[in-house]
């Protein structure tokens, strides 16, 4: 098992914060299945199937707990293994602050990383895992001061940020 912890402090509110999180959900059960879910149905115990082409397609979703703008638990499994995410949300002065976990469960017994490379892959992981919660501060202040951002996910393409 693979265990992952960051802490982040935000200036967004807490409803902000699980209203992108949530967002994220919905255009990614949208995106796979072409089914539309409300976000009002996020909550604890929700349930969602992804049957795609082959075995090794299917994923399984789980909001394992939710505690509103405190405390967000969801599962993913497929055939490669399963992973755990927590969202831990506490006001402070300025916004709030977020612990996000992470846990991997492989299904595959893997050799034990050591050395180098398995430090360099945790730190990319918990670089990965910083850049979200920033990304979703990002996506809230964007909103806020009406601008739309277009990231096209390559390096020789700029993000660019615009106004509406």
């Amino acid at each position: 098992m693979q265990s992952m912890k960051v802490t982040r402090n935000l200036q967004i509110t807490a409803s902000e914060f699980f209203g992108v999180v949530f967002d994220e959900v919905v255009q990614e059960i949208e995106h796979l299945d072409k089914t539309k879910i409300s976000k009002d149905s996020l909550k604890s115990g929700f349930h969602y199937v992804y049957h795609g082409k082959t075995a090794y397609d299917k994923v399984e979703f789980k909001i394992v707990e939710y505690q509103e703008e405190q405390f967000y638990k969801c599962v993913r499994s497929s055939i490669q293994g399963t992973t755990t995410f927590t969202y831990e949300v506490v006001p402070n002065d300025k916004g709030i602050t977020v612990t996000f976990s992470q846990e991997t469960e492989e299904d595959k017994p893997a050799a034990k990383k050591k050395g180098f490379l398995a430090l360099f892959g945790e730190g990319y992981l918990l670089g990965r895992m910083t850049d979200k919660l920033y990304g979703y501060q990002n996506k809230v202040m964007d909103e806020k001061e009406g601008y739309v951002t277009k990231n096209y996910g390559s390096p020789l393409l700029p993000t660019v940020r615009r106004k509406k």
